[in-house]
């Protein structure tokens, strides 16, 4: 089964591409779970954890920039977790079985972005200020989720960096292409669709029922330094 969690922000145009990386780069700090290390980023004058390596800040920065080179007024990143399965498949040729590696979604972030265009300087520093509180938000709610959810995490067969394959989605639709081959990618995407489609689901709830699933969705903040940091910081802001 593929958990699913969804982030919101506001953001202006101009600082999309920041933001969007930051988001990314926080969710993979805490969910990349190899050999690493970390770093820290300073996006909007917030402090965003992140991992030092070349490859997986190459992958970010490939994503954010085409969000934000593609973004309307709304934009959309699927970020998706997988495990790799050893499978027995029958052989082309019937000839006995043989063995096929397959990715499967264990987890799944989907962030949407409201994205504002300035329209004079004041505007752009009420924006501004409130996508950086938004961010500082979202920082809360990752590290929040990620501690408070981690029975479904599979177990780690590998001392790879990242021992669990991800794949980034930009404004994944909502229903994918069909998915004939089982390749990684088309996996990933039917878990993004999956989970896109359940959000709809979700929004025709109605009010009291929304209204119950906020309160129950609330988690006392962890004893998590990163989670400390981002409540003080949001505390010294307010």
């Amino acid at each position: 089964m593929t958990i699913t969690k969804s982030i919101s922000i506001t953001v202006d145009r101009a600082h999309l591409e920041e933001v969007s990386g930051a988001i990314l780069h926080a969710v993979l700090f805490q969910r990349v779970l190899g050999n690493l290390s970390a770093k820290e980023l300073a996006v909007l004058d917030v402090a965003v954890p992140a991992i030092d390596n070349g490859s997986i800040e190459g992958v970010v920065v490939k994503h954010a920039k085409e969000v934000s080179s593609t973004a309307s007024d709304r934009a959309t990143l699927a970020l998706v977790l997988s495990e790799n399965k050893l499978r027995k498949v029958n052989h082309w040729f019937g000839f006995g079985e043989q063995e096929h590696t397959e990715q499967i979604p264990w987890e799944c972030w989907i962030i949407n972005f409201n994205v504002l265009t300035s329209k004079s300087e004041n505007h752009k520093q009420i924006i501004y200020h409130n996508t950086q509180s938004d961010l500082r938000k979202a920082l809360l709610q990752i590290v929040q989720f990620t501690d408070e959810h981690k029975e479904h995490i599979p177990p780690i067969m590998t001392a790879d960096l990242s021992p669990f394959p991800f794949h980034i989605l930009v404004n994944p639709p909502p229903i994918p292409p069909p998915n004939r081959s089982n390749s990684p990618r088309s996996n990933a995407a039917a878990a993004a669709s999956r989970a896109l489609t359940g959000e709809k689901e979700k929004g025709k709830e109605k009010p009291n029922d929304q209204a119950q699933a906020h309160h129950n969705s609330y988690f006392t903040a962890p004893l998590h330094s990163i989670a400390r940091r981002i409540t003080r910081d949001t505390n010294e802001q307010e």
